[in-house]
């Protein structure tokens, strides 16, 4: 070779980009350059300039074939989204089930607190009559006493109802993060009878439409769907499409060297003929004079299927699971419904008979 020892200097830049494409194959267009210097004085090519440019395409046909196979984590991820902006919205609704409740327990509380004063106010009226008719000797002294023990008793409700109403007005602060708000909580509102006609189909029909609870069980459900789907496309043989096309160049510097004659012969000469540069080459690339070609099919069947087959299975099972769920939650949802219907309407009739009494009680008063 002409020299002790041979050195061999190569110089690589490379790039590619690779797109997932939607039916689970990958698209890459690569570029190659590649210089190789060597000392070698019987190298008729040095250095060696190289320049590659193509397509590759790895396209699945059996397993991790399809939109499934490419999108399974967006579909799950998508449907977790909605599964938590539901938990969200389940939250914002008890909380807005939690203040309203609050209200109206301090708007009782107040109501209360007035009606205790009114009964301590006819308690008061009730001793000062009885007082008098002990006087005047219609009534026995033992009728003082008893007003005076309903006084009392009606002091202490008025008490209990000025708590109450601190007791209120603190836990609707609590869920309104107002505690360390010194000022007093007055509701102005009043409670509202309304009629409302309470009809089975109508109330369930739209809960089964608006509960957060049924749209979550549903979208657990598409999840496990979605899984016992791509179980069965990984339980398939992989049989994969791979092509090719690239075109590439060569230059560098070109020697001639006399048939016969090496490095060591006296008479030895290189002589050089040309020089072709790395943009020559790009050239070549560019104009496709050097076109290559490859298509293949890769087929691979395991012996066993044992672990594809469990995660299938597993996953049935899961689906089955979340479908007695979601059975289990229209069905709590009808219970639900049904006892609410019922409250409403027992509820209407307690008022009615309440509004009845309250105006006999009126009648009785006067």
């Amino acid at each position: 070779d002409g020299v002790d020892t041979i050195d061999v200097t190569t110089q690589r830049l490379n790039g590619s980009i690779n797109q997932r494409i939607p039916y689970g194959g990958t698209l890459s267009l690569f570029v190659a350059n590649s210089s190789v210097d060597t000392n070698d004085l019987s190298a008729t090519l040095n250095p060696t300039l190289t320049a590659y440019s193509g397509l590759q395409l790895n396209q699945p046909l059996l397993k991790n074939f399809g939109l499934l196979a490419t999108k399974y984590q967006i579909y799950i991820a998508k449907n977790d989204l909605k599964i938590s902006t539901f938990q969200l919205q389940e939250k914002i609704v008890q909380l807005v089930y939690d203040v309203e409740s609050a209200y109206w327990e301090l708007v009782y509380a107040h109501q209360n607190l007035e009606a205790q004063k009114m009964a301590l106010e006819r308690a008061k009226d009730l001793l000062k009559q009885n007082e008098i008719k002990v006087k005047v000797g219609t009534a026995a002294p033992i009728e003082i006493l008893s007003s005076k023990a309903e006084v009392a008793s009606n002091e202490s409700a008025v008490i209990q109802a000025e708590q109450a109403i601190q007791t209120r007005e603190e836990e609707l602060k609590r869920i309104l993060n107002m505690s360390k708000n010194p000022s007093v909580l007055v509701p102005v509102d009043r409670p509202e009878v309304k009629d409302i006609k309470a009809n089975l189909n109508d109330f369930l029909a739209e809960a089964l439409e608006n509960r957060t609870d049924i749209k979550r069980a549903k979208l657990e459900l598409e999840n496990y769907d979605i899984r016992v789907k791509y179980a069965k496309n990984q339980a398939l043989p992989s049989l994969e499409l791979e092509a090719s096309f690239y075109s590439y160049g060569k230059g560098g510097t070109i020697y001639e060297i006399p048939p016969g004659v090496t490095p060591n012969d006296d008479d030895f000469d290189r002589v050089l003929v040309d020089e072709i540069s790395l943009g020559d080459a790009w050239k070549d690339v560019m104009k496709l004079i050097n076109k290559n070609y490859t298509v293949s099919l890769n087929l691979q069947i395991p012996l066993s299927f044992k672990k594809e087959k469990s995660e299938l299975a597993q996953a049935k099972i899961n689906m089955k699971r979340s479908l007695l769920q979601l059975k289990n939650t229209e069905n709590t949802v009808f219970s639900e419904v049904k006892q609410i219907i019922k409250e409403l309407e027992s509820s209407r009739k307690l008022v009615e008979a309440d509004r009845i009494a309250v105006q006999l009680e009126a009648e009785n008063l006067k």
